[in-house]
């Protein structure tokens, strides 16, 4: 039996950031593991996007839970496949915006429909884009769909694995690694049909389309970077703490940026980068809930060493992007949401 206070302790870490923190982990480890042992590295980064269903569902029950990750599931597979399209035709850089402006629209009207957490379209905007900036050849392209389906498959799995985990542990075991799923989301299509919605979402759209249009007028070797930052801040327009955020955003990827060049720059193996990818996920959804700041420690080279885990490209480029796109991303969002703030709270009322 284990002790009281022990108990209290484990209470006191964060059994639900733990088990959320486990699932993300083991959904990105699984899939890289298999495809590094199949000589398959080339379609890690598919994998690793597909998994991001695992950071849906937290604390929710299982039944809402399925309905969660099943939809976030095909979303950001739908995500990836339009990011695959763009790689293998390679269009105008008009065609590559729309297609940014409407993965940003989609992101968040199915977010605010499904009342997910977490919220926006910052996992849609950057699986959008890295998949249109990988190398890819029409050929392979199949073999990247399906890849991303299948982790999207088995985060699903894994993300309802409780539902039996709950049902054969004894009870005093059951009270101390669960808890009541409390977290019951309303799903409505209410929240998109008012003026604050599409105002939010209007704003959205400038400023994630608007950061890349200048981090490519600037010449940044991954304009997308700063798309990312935007959609990272954006969610929060209309809340208290959106210029603390962005401040977060800014000091925590620069420090980021930072234990990723301790990490990577020496050019660790295969197996290593899984590794470290791994913990580096465990470690970005143990904290991104209650610190963001020391989330983005992990969140940054966990972002790059996605990114650059099948290309393997130059460290340095990678760091020096993603610092300036960063900082313009922020820029700009300062920028956007100290304009529109008061027309935001001034509508928030109509929102309900």
């Amino acid at each position: 039996m284990v002790s009281k206070g022990w108990r209290r302790g484990f209470d006191e870490l964060g059994r639900r950031d733990f088990a959320a923190a486990a699932r993300a982990a083991v959904a990105l480890c699984v899939p890289l593991v298999v495809l590094t042992a199949v000589g398959r590295t080339d379609l890690s980064v598919y994998a690793a996007f597909g998994a991001f269903t695992a950071l849906y569902g937290r604390n929710e029950p299982y039944r809402a839970r399925l309905v969660t990750l099943s939809v976030a599931a095909i979303s950001l597979w739908a995500t990836i496949c339009g990011g695959i399209a763009l790689a293998v035709t390679d269009p105008p850089q008009w065609v590559v915006g729309l297609a940014l402006a409407v993965t940003v629209v989609f992101g968040i009207a199915t977010s605010e429909v499904m009342n997910w957490v977490p919220r926006g379209s910052i996992f849609f905007v950057f699986a959008l884009m890295v998949m249109a900036n990988q190398s890819l050849e029409a050929a392979r392209a199949p073999e990247a769909v399906a890849v991303a389906a299948a982790t999207a498959g088995f985060s699903i799995l894994l993300g309802m694995s409780g539902w039996l985990l709950r049902r054969v542990l004894p009870q005093h075991q059951g009270e101390l690694f669960l808890w009541p799923l409390q977290r019951r989301p309303v799903r409505a299509l209410s929240p998109v049909r008012t003026r604050t919605y599409w105002y939010l979402a209007g704003i959205n759209v400038i400023g994630i389309v608007g950061a890349w249009i200048i981090a490519l007028a600037f010449g940044v070797g991954h304009p997308y970077w700063a798309s990312v930052a935007v959609a990272a801040v954006m969610p929060t327009l209309a809340a208290l703490t959106g210029y603390a955020r962005m401040w977060h955003r800014f000091v925590g990827t620069a420090a980021g940026v930072v234990v990723a060049a301790v990490l990577f720059v020496w050019g660790p193996p295969i197996w290593l980068m899984v590794a470290i990818l791994t913990l580096c996920s465990f470690g970005a959804e143990m904290f991104v809930a209650r610190r963001y700041d020391i989330a983005l420690l992990f969140i940054t080279p966990l972002a790059l060493g996605t990114a650059n885990l099948a290309e393997r490209r130059d460290w340095y480029p990678l760091f020096v992007d993603r610092f300036v796109e960063t900082g313009l991303g922020v820029a700009l969002a300062f920028v956007i949401v100290f304009a529109a703030r008061r027309v935001v709270l001034r509508e928030a009322p109509s929102a309900g």
